[in-house]
């Protein structure tokens, strides 16, 4: 079989390389500095190029026969072919290009990377950054060319909101996040490249506002599943999607009312009012949180359910300016960047500029238990620890792209394991405020659902996420508009059943282990739904075997 290794490897090595091409962000995130001031291809030209390119990877992965292949090779296999398979369905079917200017702005302004980590000296990475930030302008105004001359109101507030934020970040934040140059020269370059990008993006701005109005983004019923399935490698219908997330929200619904009477509280909005006034101050919030880690690390290592790295640590910063918009958010360093390079945990402060009232409503949204939560899904044991688990694993393929379905959904099943190992006991407030998390994710789930399938409309969507999240106006209005051009935020929730089905599959079967269990589907890397079944299930055959 030694023929039939190298024919499948070269064929992975292959699908990467046409990856990192045609995304150079995406090579650039995973630690491959040769992309270091490259952007993609652009245009109708590119995309044409692109999606043959990708039809053409695809026949030969499916090509590969699978007799012979051990485990790990069939999870490569089936991760290179959802890679494939994705960015075919963005391209061709959703026509990200012309419809999500967030994309089109994520994959050509996106400098954060040049930023974040010492992979290199400061001034060969402001090099890469100038040559990146010279070429932008040019690069916005062809993608302005191929944008939609009406687009829905979600993508354009967000890309808004985007673009925006990264102007900002040229203008105020670079140069103290790259620090000194040592070089009069390439630092007067870097302001002039900094005010070029940010400039750049501020034309992008403009023409996302003078763009028209298109009525309707519902995806309709047969490209949602697809959808589903390109990303996930899963087959469902709208019945069984609807059969799972009202079981779902009606379980959640009734734990909470529970728990709300064990707190003493009239109602859920009551309940979910008292974690508010279990906060912090400002000055307080990122060293708060460094501390939360450090208990969070204690209690998982006691429990020992999942293994929880002992050599390497996430650090607490403050969220970079562009990326504000998030509450607190997980960042790892690329597979193929230096070793010892930093994990990043941020958390959004309060802003300085800030009226007093403006930071009391941050710090009573991000109250404690809440907070609590989030370093539950971010890091101890969510996010970091899977990505620990992801870069020890030898595969290159499981490593470089971050697939939602099982990434977010580990993350969230991990919010409902730390309070069925005790991390709530004696702390019912800390219970409710999983699921008070659980019940935003639930409802994004039915409101993906209705309205992509069902024929819910916008406000009926704000309603479900009042009426069920238990969240206020506004919020709610938000989160009913994301679901309009990010219809998988259903794999918070989609994801986390699947791994309870699993657990729940395996666990009536003789010699299970909670932990082996945790370990193996994290071992798998970053990989689609349908790749880390599979992989879990040959393994726990293989000990079952033994």
């Amino acid at each position: 079989m030694a023929g039939h290794d190298s024919t499948l490897s070269a064929l992975l090595a292959e699908t990467l390389r046409s990856l990192f091409a045609a995304n150079p962000g995406l090579a650039r995130n995973a630690g491959d500095h040769s992309y270091d001031g490259v952007l993609g291809p652009v245009g109708h030209a590119a995309v044409r190029d692109r999606v043959a390119e990708l039809e053409r990877l695809r026949g030969r992965l499916d090509g590969v026969g699978r007799v012979g292949l051990d485990a790990e090779q069939r999870a490569d296999l089936a991760c290179a072919r959802q890679l494939v398979i994705d960015e075919h369905f963005h391209l061709q079917r959703l026509r990200d290009p012309q419809t999500s200017p967030q994309a089109v702005a994520g994959s050509g302004a996106d400098v954060w990377s040049y930023v974040a980590r010492d992979y290199a000296p400061v001034q060969e990475r402001a090099q890469g950054l100038c040559r990146h930030l010279e070429q932008l302008g040019g690069w916005l105004e062809t993608a302005t060319a191929e944008l939609d001359a009406d687009l829905a109101p979600g993508p354009r507030s967000v890309g808004l909101d985007v673009t925006r934020g990264f102007a900002s970040f040229y203008r105020k934040d670079v140069r103290a996040a790259l620090g000194g140059l040592g070089d009069s020269t390439l630092s007067a370059r870097l302001d002039g490249a900094l005010e070029v990008g940010a400039a750049a993006c501020d034309r992008f701005a403009a023409a996302l506002e003078a763009r028209g109005d298109k009525a309707d983004p519902a995806l309709g019923a047969d490209t949602f599943c697809a959808m589903l399935d390109a990303q996930e490698g899963l087959q469902e219908t709208v019945p069984s999607l609807r059969r799972r997330v009202d079981a779902e929200l009606a379980a959640l619904s009734a734990r909470a009312a529970e728990v709300a009477g064990r707190v003493g509280a009239p109602s859920l909005t009551d309940a979910f009012g008292r974690l508010e006034a279990v906060r912090t101050t400002a000055e307080r919030l990122i060293p708060d949180t460094a501390g939360m880690l450090t208990r969070l690390r204690g209690f998982w290592l006691e429990r020992d359910v999942v293994t929880v790295p002992r050599d390497t640590d996430c650090r607490v910063i403050p969220t970079p300016s562009f990326y504000d918009w998030v509450t607190a958010a997980y960042e790892n360093p690329g597979p193929l960047n230096p070793p010892g390079l930093e994990h990043f945990y941020f958390v959004t402060p309060v802003n300085p500029t800030w009226p007093a009232e403006q930071a009391e409503q941050w710090l009573s949204h991000l109250n404690l238990p809440c907070l609590e939560n989030i370093s539950v899904h971010e890091v101890y044991p969510g996010h970091f620890v899977h990505c620990v688990a992801a870069l020890a694993q030898p595969s290159l393929t499981r490593k470089v792209a971050f697939f939602s379905g099982f990434g977010e959904g580990w993350a969230h099943y991990a919010e409902l394991l730390a309070v069925e190992q005790g991390l709530a006991e004696g702390r019912p407030l800390q219970e409710l405020a999983m699921l008070q998390d659980a019940l935003l994710r639930v409802c994004r789930f039915s409101a993906a659902v209705g309205m992509h399938c069902e024929g819910m409309s916008l406000p009926e969507a704000t309603h479900l996420f009042e009426e069920d999240a238990h969240i206020p106006q506004l919020a709610a209005e938000r989160e009913a508009l994301r679901g309009t051009y990010d219809p998988m935020y259903l794999v918070y929730t989609y994801g986390k059943l699947e791994i309870l089905h699993w657990r729940a599959e395996l666990s009536a079967q003789p010699g299970f282990s909670l932990k082996r269990f945790h370990d193996r589907i994290i071992g798998c890397g970053f990989a689609p739904l349908g790749a880390v079944r599979e992989h879990l299930m040959a393994g726990e055959g293989a000990s079952a075997q033994g």
